[in-house]
């Protein structure tokens, strides 16, 4: 009798939860003057919730996510965003234990100096990937842009 080869499919479906760490870097450019910030390069920490679906190798879902870490503007001590509040719907495909996908949402955020504060806001995109490590692990890369 022949046997018929299966092939698993990590199933990404359902809720999850989990801890970040951002290196921040980039510009910044203000509507109202004609100059360009860069950023150092900072870190962030985070948490982040999420919920998937899957269809065939078809991902999809959304996820929130916070941060906290002045992202400090280069020549400026203590200026920059002080943390930031992400809500994104994230669409995917499985290979394997990776699942590839990308992300549209909204953000908002405090930017603030040394003796002020502004909530800033727009949207967010990027793209990532994520392996499953164990059946209840994963670990992932992602590269994100914020327009605010």
């Amino acid at each position: 009798m022949a046997s018929i080869a299966t092939s698993t499919m990590t199933d990404w479906s359902g809720a999850y939860l989990g801890l970040s760490y951002s290196d921040v870097s980039g510009t910044m450019t203000f509507s109202n003057q004609p100059f360009t910030y860069y950023y150092t390069e900072d870190a962030a920490f985070g948490v982040f919730s999420g919920y998937n679906w899957q269809r065939g190798k078809f991902v999809y879902g959304f996820e929130l996510n916070a941060t906290q870490g002045l992202d400090s503007l280069q020549g400026f001590l203590r200026e920059g965003l002080s943390h930031t509040t992400e809500f994104r719907g994230r669409s995917g495909y499985a290979i394997g234990d990776a699942l590839a996908y990308g992300f549209l949402g909204y953000g908002a955020a405090v930017y603030a100096d040394f003796a002020n504060s502004w909530d800033v806001n727009g949207i967010t995109y990027g793209v990532g990937v994520d392996y499953m490590i164990t059946d209840n692990i994963f670990a992932g890369l992602e590269f994100s842009r914020r327009e605010m």
